[in-house]
């Protein structure tokens, strides 16, 4: 039978500074026909696709999202026009100069150009998860240690240790529009990554 002495909790945190930025971009354009609509928004999204090329994005770091057309009816004749809207995602792997590359595709593809979203990320949160498991770990065996002295008993070997589900809190911004004319800044912040753990100690 196992010499159960206490059972602890501990919560880590570690802070993380994002280093690259989700971009959502896109292109919409009109026309009298589905087929001159789908050509145009073509037209502005090898533009816009260009231009983040030439500003340093990888091509293995776009995707092709959300690709549709439509018809609708406008003015008072309710004539039908034909809309198509073609999305792209961008990873730009930077945040201070992220601001600059989505301006400058932005501005490539003209009227027709959509900004649907920029998000902050940090492209490799393991470091600050081991940082934070190691002060969720720290935490618990300070807590076990005050229980034990409480007790007016010792502390013994480790018995089990249990990793809990943790969060990350991004302590950022989040930007949405549809359309930029200049370069827009963007703010990193910070995002907390959290660690929990359960441990059961023995007593010594």
């Amino acid at each position: 039978m196992a010499r159960t002495g206490v059972t602890t909790a501990g919560r880590g945190v570690a802070v993380a500074r994002p280093d690259v930025t989700r971009c959502e971009l896109g292109v919409e354009a009109s026309a009298p026909s589905v087929g001159e609509a789908l050509a145009e928004a073509q037209r502005a999204l090898v533009a816009l696709r260009s231009a983040l090329l030439d500003a340093g994005v990888l091509a293995d770091d776009l995707r092709t999202t959300a690709t549709s057309t439509w018809t609708s009816g406008e003015g008072e004749s309710r004539a039908e026009v034909a809309h198509a809207q073609l999305g792209l995602r961008a990873l730009v792997r930077s945040v201070d100069g992220a601001g600059d590359v989505v301006s400058a595709a932005l501005g490539a593809a003209g009227d027709r150009a959509r900004l649907h979203g920029l998000q902050v990320l940090v492209s490799d949160p393991q470091t600050a998860a081991r940082d934070a498991r190691a002060a969720a770990f720290a935490d618990a065996r300070d807590r076990a240690e005050q229980f034990a002295a409480l007790a007016g008993r010792g502390l013994g070997e480790l018995l089990e240790l249990t990793e809990t589900s943790g969060r990350g809190t991004p302590v950022g911004r989040a930007f949405k529009t549809m359309a930029a004319e200049a370069a827009m800044p963007v703010d990193a912040g910070t995002d907390e990554i959290e660690a929990h753990v359960t441990t059961t100690w023995a007593w010594a």
